[in-house]
């Protein structure tokens, strides 16, 4: 087995131990042990440095007293460091609204803030109230071009005879526009 294969099993050992393998897993891990002898005595070690830490620990707090315990705890998470005190009352006093407060006045900042929102509205109804207003008058749906026919562009034409004048049409086809002249044949007398 390589040195790899071989750190690889410590692990699934360890994982074994701890109790961190999936059910399916486990049974496998188990049989791995039980054929390698070396991993058996890595279990084996791992299970009595659990035993000595827990008898260890049992008996260096056997007469301790944690009736109140969970409540310190929670205090001091409720409570924080001076340090810590220290850093969230620079962080409070950063910032453009501290600096208003400490330079200004508590006054300035809300008639600065209702300035600013002031503002900000007057924009909106500048721009929006006219926008809104125009969207309405222009808006075409489909449903505005429904019932409509299509348009015929037909040209009859009752009489092209005319004594100054004269008309030409080409008709290139269906999908071609048709082009209608209409000439003047009066020539202009020459001016001398």
């Amino acid at each position: 087995m390589s040195t790899e294969e071989r750190d690889d099993l410590f692990r699934l050992v360890m994982q074994y131990h701890d109790d961190e393998l999936p059910e399916l897993e486990k049974a496998r891990v188990r049989a791995l042990i039980e054929e390698d002898p070396q991993a058996s005595a890595w279990l084996h070690d791992m299970e009595a440095m659990g035993n000595a830490t827990f008898e260890f620990v049992r008996e260096a707090v056997d007469q301790e007293d944690f009736s109140e315990y969970w409540v310190t705890v929670d205090e001091g998470v409720r409570s924080p460091t001076p340090e810590l005190r220290k850093r969230k009352a620079r962080a409070d006093e950063a910032g453009l609204i501290p600096w208003l407060r400490r330079n200004l006045g508590t006054w300035l900042v809300p008639a600065g803030g209702l300035a600013v929102a002031g503002a900000a509205a007057l924009i909106v109804l500048a721009v929006g109230v006219p926008w809104v207003l125009t969207q309405g008058n222009d808006a075409v749906t489909a449903e505005d071009w429904s019932g409509l026919a299509s348009v015929d562009n037909t040209l009859e034409i009752d009489d092209i005879e005319g004594d100054d004048w004269a008309v030409s049409i080409v008709a290139a086809g269906e999908d071609a526009p048709m082009i209608i002249w209409l000439d003047d044949l009066t020539v202009p007398e020459e001016q001398g």
